[in-house]
């Protein structure tokens, strides 16, 4: 999808992939220490919308002085973050492509999700947000979580022929 005569055309194109607020994967995240405190985020690290990403990343194109993209793309919660971007920053990307995404959560998806804090907050390995310091991480309360996500992004026709079921 991205690479040299792909459809995101790198000999065409410069591809900015910004990562997301509070992954940890190189932001700041939970697992990051305060600098008020010296010691972890963790349970204190503050809540972030959608709309808290996609100012991030205006802040990023105003940084490397980037006024117009071409295209702002995005999948899942990163289409989502392209949406907010979208309606915050309309004059910026000429194109804005949203991949296996949604507008709008759904009654049914908020009470997913609710399951899914459920299932991680009832893991003792979470010691009350503080695993880290513990040296501890609540595997099996993310498993759980996890595969009921998995679930809810399959559709019935799918769970029919995966598991033989007529």
């Amino acid at each position: 999808m991205v690479g040299p005569g792909k459809w995101i055309d790198t000999t065409k194109y410069r591809v900015i992939s910004p990562n997301v607020l509070g992954s940890t994967y190189g932001l700041t995240s939970p697992a990051s220490i305060n600098p008020e405190t010296g010691k972890l985020y963790g349970k204190f690290f503050p809540q972030i919308t959608t709309a808290d990403q996609a100012s991030l990343v205006k802040l990023l194109l105003d940084h490397l002085q980037i006024d117009r993209i071409e295209a702002i793309i995005g999948a899942s919660l990163g289409g989502m973050i392209v949406l907010q971007f979208a309606v915050h920053f309309a004059d910026i990307a000429e194109k804005v492509v949203v991949i296996s995404s949604t507008a709008k959560t759904t009654a049914g998806t908020v009470a997913i999700r609710s399951v899914q804090r459920a299932a991680v907050l009832a893991d003792p390995d979470l010691c009350d947000g503080d695993y880290r310091e513990q040296g501890k991480w609540p595997t099996h309360g993310m498993k759980v979580a996890r595969m009921l996500g998995l679930i809810s992004y399959r559709s019935r026709t799918e769970f029919d022929t995966r598991f033989n079921h007529r």
